[in-house]
């Protein structure tokens, strides 16, 4: 892997799930986000997936999820995440657009949606607007009587 290079995306250092039944892309995004300073578990199943966050899902900060993926497709592995911990971040990931499922999981809480092939910058602005959302939320419910701020991607 090279060296970070600045104006390729913004340093996020969060700890990472990413699922993905595909090994090379598993090991691609995998590479993309050690660049970024993620530390990351990745899972070619979500099986192993749901085991490790029931486990784990105190030191996750985000999951990348593949939609489409053989024995548990992305839509039940984000339910079981969800059922583990209400507040799971999830960006789902995709070669195929964003369709009438991928738009169900957004406006029930999944973060962000990012299209495949992706970039080593789409996958840091994912991820850096994933931040911002947290910090934003953190900051309101510091001064109540604002209204809260909708995140997308």
């Amino acid at each position: 892997v090279a060296p970070y290079e600045p104006e390729l995306g913004a340093m996020v250092e969060r700890n990472v799930m990413v699922v993905d039944d595909e090994e090379p892309v598993r090991e691609v995004t995998s590479r993309l986000l050690s660049r970024l300073g993620c530390t990351v578990a990745d899972f070619s199943n979500g099986f192993d997936a749901i085991e490790y966050y029931r486990s784990e899902w105190q030191s996750v900060d985000v999951v990348v999820l593949d939609m489409i993926m053989p024995l548990l497709d992305g839509k039940s592995v984000y339910y079981a995440l969800r059922q583990i911990n209400p507040q799971v971040q999830v960006i789902l990931a995709s070669g195929y657009s964003l369709d009438g499922t991928v738009q169900s999981l957004l406006d029930e809480g999944v973060c962000g949606f990012i299209q495949k092939p992706f970039t080593l910058l789409t996958l840091s602005e994912a991820l850096s607007q994933m931040t911002g959302s947290k910090q934003s939320q953190s900051r309101l419910e510091e001064s109540p009587g604002q209204k809260p701020i909708s995140r997308s991607l």
